[in-house]
């Protein structure tokens, strides 16, 4: 059924997810320059470095929203939600290397750096995949209590 409490789970997952797209990792300001880190790279006035975070992004809204309409098999679920364990676990390797190659890269000191939400929304998002996992085998182990007892 759809109105389980892992599809709120995965609902809240995707839009975390989604919401990295429109929210910056972090703002650099650099002799009152400020360059932007978001999904799709760094943005200083003018320059634009692209980095491949933005692919892991939308590859993790997109397998969220499959496991959702996957509800009426579980084992389709689990299988998509792992997935994305990886999927999104990739996407935070990524974004910490780009980070720490920008930092070492323009040799910044810790005042110039402004950390935005959008750093921690795949934290996020991995956390309610994971409260998602453990709602889905729970149903599933009740279900095949239900079927022992018949």
């Amino acid at each position: 059924m759809i109105q389980r409490i892992q599809t709120v789970y995965l609902v809240i997952s995707a839009i975390c997810i989604a919401l990295t797209f429109f929210l910056s990792f972090c703002t650099y300001d650099i002799s009152g320059v400020d360059g932007v880190f978001n999904a799709s790279g760094l943005n200083f006035t003018g320059k634009f470095m692209f980095f491949p975070v933005i692919f892991n992004v939308f590859i993790s809204v997109i397998l969220a929203f499959v496991a959702i309409m996957s509800f009426k098999n579980r084992k389709t679920q689990l299988k998509l939600n792992m997935i994305n364990y990886l999927s999104i676990i990739v996407l935070i390797v990524f974004i910490f290397l780009n980070f720490n190659n920008i930092e070492e890269g323009l040799k910044l000191e810790e005042e110039n750096i402004h950390y935005g939400i959008g750093m921690f929304l795949p934290l996020t998002s991995l956390v309610c995949l994971f409260l998602a996992n453990r709602a889905i085998k729970s149903d599933e182990k009740l279900i095949k209590s239900m079927d022992r007892i018949r």
